[in-house]
């Protein structure tokens, strides 16, 4: 089949989803017209000839999924954006979510202001502060020996001006990374985008511990979509972080509604550990001070029991 009758019965597949589309449209900012050109062009652009249209020839079903998952999402194809990207994976056309993407769902969703996402290396001067506060995070962009990965961080800011930090080293992002079933067969966003890859890694964590609002399940939506693309079996992880965890504290892992990633993050915060393995000053008043507050933003009996069992556990075995 030549290239023109390729692209024209692509075209015409593409045209004929437009009311599926627009019944699960998830937002006015996308028009399904504007992103079925916007998918033309991604397939027709493809660097490989004509691959991307030809897996799209062949597998109607997963291109169809792929746009329509745009709307769900509400998040835009337009090349400009970065936002999304239409990418091949084993025979099918998959939509594959920058974490320039989740970033602008979280923004969406109306809770918060900012959102950014850091690498940090063994040459930059970094160290976690105190609750609600940004990392310190010194480094030359310029210098080309910045060290070896350590890990890297996400700061989000809600409207009260509250700063939320979520921090995983190398260590926790691989074992995250070697879930993912394309990586083990040496292919996919993990062997080529590696960077990207780890922001967004550490975005879909953060994201447990953003505000609720109306319009975040497009971001929990847009979450799920890019587990699936990648590959990653999030559900084999959670099960392993909970048995881990349930050897560690008092509180049964089924009692902790605040689900376990939570509860480590809290853990981890409470020691006071950073990404350097360094402590922050005044521990014990660390700790108080993030009950306190948790406290105060009217959270279940349950939550301010975990931190309180925290607290206990450290007095306990780590003297603080």
């Amino acid at each position: 089949m030549s290239t023109t009758e390729l692209v024209a019965n692509v075209t015409t597949f593409l045209d004929g989803l437009e009311d599926e589309f627009e019944a699960i449209n998830a937002t006015d900012s996308i028009e399904f017209k504007q992103e079925a050109h916007f998918a033309l062009q991604l397939l027709t652009k493809d660097p490989n000839k004509n691959f991307l249209v030809t897996i799209a020839r062949k597998n109607m079903q997963s291109l169809k999924n792929a746009v329509l998952n745009i709307g769900a999402c509400g998040l835009t194809l337009n090349p400009v954006f970065k936002y999304a990207y239409l990418v091949p994976r084993k025979g099918e056309i998959c939509l594959d979510i920058s974490y320039l993407g989740m970033v602008q769902l979280a923004l969406n969703s109306g809770s918060l202001q900012k959102v950014q996402a850091r690498m940090v290396y063994g040459n930059d001067n970094f160290s976690m502060r105190s609750i609600n506060e940004l990392p310190i995070h010194e480094f030359n962009p310029f210098s080309k020996d910045r060290g070896e990965k350590l890990g890297c961080y996400v700061a989000a800011q809600t409207l009260e001006g509250d700063w939320l930090i979520e921090v995983m080293d190398m260590t926790e992002i691989m074992k995250i990374r070697d879930t993912s079933e394309a990586f083990k067969k040496g292919y996919g966003p993990w062997i080529n985008y590696p960077d990207e890859m780890i922001k967004k890694t550490v975005i879909k964590r953060a994201a447990k511990l953003w505000p609720k609002t109306d319009k975040k399940h497009l971001l929990e939506k847009a979450i799920h979509i890019a587990n699936q693309t990648e590959g990653i079996d999030f559900e084999s992880e959670r099960e392993r972080e909970e048995k881990a965890l349930a050897e560690d504290f008092p509180i049964p892992v089924e009692e902790r509604e605040i689900g376990a990633g939570t509860y480590k993050m809290l853990y981890g915060k409470l020691r006071g550990q950073t990404l350097d393995g360094s402590e922050v000053e005044d521990l014990s008043d660390y700790a108080i001070t993030l009950e306190k507050r948790e406290k105060s933003k009217g959270l279940s009996p349950k939550y301010t029991e975990i931190l309180t069992s925290i607290c206990m556990y450290l007095e306990k075995v780590e003297g603080v």
